[in-house]
Order: structure tokens, then C-alpha cells, then sequence
């Protein structure tokens, strides 16, 4: 069985409660499409928990990135300001709690998780994202993150694309055409 979620947004209750309906096997897999932290009092529990649940992919939103943000620049008030404007304060003091290793070690964790995963299900190819594929962000050549604005143009990806935002499939014929409309 293939799972996907998303928006867990630190409400450790809703994660197991989920966990205990699907009940995922050794032979599941399940793909946690972004936002786990901020705006519930378990974002970083749910983080370290996550990051040792085994057949499990979590990926980066965008509350992951804008954590990314603000540590990585801590003079930046901006950032701050929007973080915790998204609820990233809470997230922020649990995670200053830590140890200097451990945060740093949390840290690059996050840093290198995956901004899109393409899987099969029962043959049909889907594309996990946690915005449209035209918001999609990679990471470019200097370690920053850039707009992937060729995602949906990708020949040969034939099924569908599963986003966080809104909560369906896109068909691919679609997605595929899509920018001949925005053009």
C-alpha cells in the first residue's frame, strides 16, 4: 500500500490517529508531502519521529522551507516575521530547546529533503508535489532553491501529478497542456 499525506502542521494527535486507521506495513510506504511543522505544539517531535519511521518519505513545503529561511538567516527580520506569521514561533522555541548538535544535525535534515518524488501505483506514474508543479522548487547549483518552471512540460510522465494544494490529481494530458494556456 502506497499512503500520501500532507499538512500535519505539528498536531501529533491527527498524525497517529491516521497512523492507527491506515496501519502501514513493512511492505507500505508512506510519503508525507509537506508542512508537518508549525501551527501544533509537536512540530518538532513529529520531525524526529518522522525522520525515524522507516518506509517513510517526508518532503519539503513550504513551513519546512521557511524554517530553512529564518535559522539560516537569523538577522533577517522579514523572515522571521513571516515564519511566524505562519506559525513558526512555537516550532522555533521547541527546536531552540535542543541541543546545539542535535539542531544542527535537524537542520540539515531538512535541508535535504526532497522537493518532488515521482512513484508508481499499480502502473500509473504520479508526480508528489507539495504546490502546483509550476511552484515546484528545486535546489540550484549554489545550494539556494529556484522555480522549476519546466516541471509540467516533462515528456513521458503519463498519470498524474499528487499535490498537497489543492487535495487531488492532476491528470497528466492536462498538466502536460497546461502551459499552452498560460503562454
Amino acid at each position: 500500500m502506497t499512503c500520501v499525506l500532507s499538512d500535519i502542521h505539528g498536531d501529533m494527535e491527527a498524525f497517529d490517529s491516521i497512523l492507527s486507521q491506515i496501519q502501514p506495513g513493512e511492505d507500505d510506504h508512506l510519503y508525507i508531502i509537506g508542512d508537518v511543522i508549525d501551527r501544533g505544539p509537536h512540530s518538532i517531535e513529529l520531525l524526529r519521529y518522522i525522520r525515524k519511521m522507516p518506509n517513510t518519505t517526508l518532503m519539503l513545503g513550504n513551513h519546512e522551507y521557511m524554517m530553512i529561511d529564518r535559522l539560516r538567516h537569523p538577522d533577517n527580520r522579514r523572515l522571521a516575521m513571516l515564519w511566524y506569521k505562519n506559525g513558526g514561533a512555537e516550532t522555533e522555541a521547541a527546536f531552540e530547546k535542543l541541543p546545539y548538535d542535535e539542531r544542527e544535525d535537524l537542520l540539515r535534515y531538512i535541508e535535504g529533503l526532497p522537493v518532488q518524488v515521482e512513484i508508481s501505483v499499480n502502473d500509473e506514474s504520479f508526480l508528489l508535489v507539495h504546490a502546483r508543479p509550476r511552484e515546484v522548487r528545486e535546489r540550484g547549483s549554489d545550494g539556494g532553491v529556484v522555480e522549476n518552471r519546466a516541471m509540467d512540460r516533462t515528456p513521458g510522465r503519463k498519470n498524474g501529478c499528487v499535490r498537497a494544494h489543492p487535495y487531488h490529481a492532476i491528470p497528466a494530458r492536462q498538466r502536460q497542456n497546461a502551459h499552452l494556456q498560460r503562454e
